[in-house]
């Protein structure tokens, strides 16, 4: 099993060669030193790798947009909403289905058969998570900047859902908006008990090594 650090310094060393090539002109001996110290890093990488999470098989090109200025990928984003259904089974072992992630590539599916996948009958879509505590959807925006928001819908009976705002943690730059996400998935799963009210997540400033950790462990 790969350690969420050695993910990370796998991801680093990629996206150094990504800005490398955006930045091909060299001026002056120091940035030629960098440049072969990176060229010597390709030979060790392979970008065509392919790393399993949670039982699915992740390409190493959609998990490095889980890292760095780059914008989460919606399969990244899912993979590691995962870990919001298995934080809640053991609080929940009499309904292991009290939790559940949509994946939001389904709006975006073309394809006939995947798309039934997620469409239990003719014309509804997910009736089968009516019984079901809370739902968790990741969703992607982008009107003024592109943005990966947290949704949640709280069931309270077969015929009627609930839909909360909350604060959540702050964010200090542009590219942590899916690890908060997920964290505040977390967050929500770790702090509810099947018998509880929802509670309120807090408005607090998530330490830089927390967040890294947070970034990567879902892939390790």
């Amino acid at each position: 099993m790969r350690r969420w650090y050695e993910v990370s310094k796998k991801l680093i060393k990629a996206r150094k060669l990504v800005k490398f090539v955006k930045k091909i002109v060299i001026d002056d001996d120091y940035k030629e030193v960098e440049r072969q110290r990176i060229l010597h890093m390709i030979p060790f990488m392979n970008v065509n790798s392919v790393f399993s999470a949670n039982g699915h098989n992740l390409p190493f090109l959609n998990l490095a947009g889980y890292g760095g200025d780059q914008w989460l990928s919606d399969l990244c984003v899912f993979l590691a909403s995962l870990r919001v259904v298995k934080e809640a089974e053991p609080q929940t072992w009499q309904n292991p289905k009290y939790v559940t992630v949509v994946d939001p590539l389904y709006l975006q599916l073309s394809d006939v058969e995947r798309r039934n996948q997620y469409i239990d009958t003719k014309d509804h879509i997910f009736t089968e998570m009516r019984s079901n505590r809370i739902v968790c959807y990741p969703t992607y925006v982008d009107i003024e900047f592109p943005q990966r928001l947290q949704v949640a819908k709280f069931m309270t009976s077969p015929m009627e859902t609930q839909v909360r705002t909350f604060n959540e943690w702050r964010q200090c730059d542009g590219h942590s908006c899916g690890v908060l996400t997920v964290q505040w998935y977390l967050s929500l799963v770790r702090s509810t008990l099947s018998d509880a009210s929802i509670p309120i997540a807090h408005d607090d400033k998530l330490d830089p090594k927390q967040l890294a950790f947070e970034r990567y462990k879902h892939f390790s």
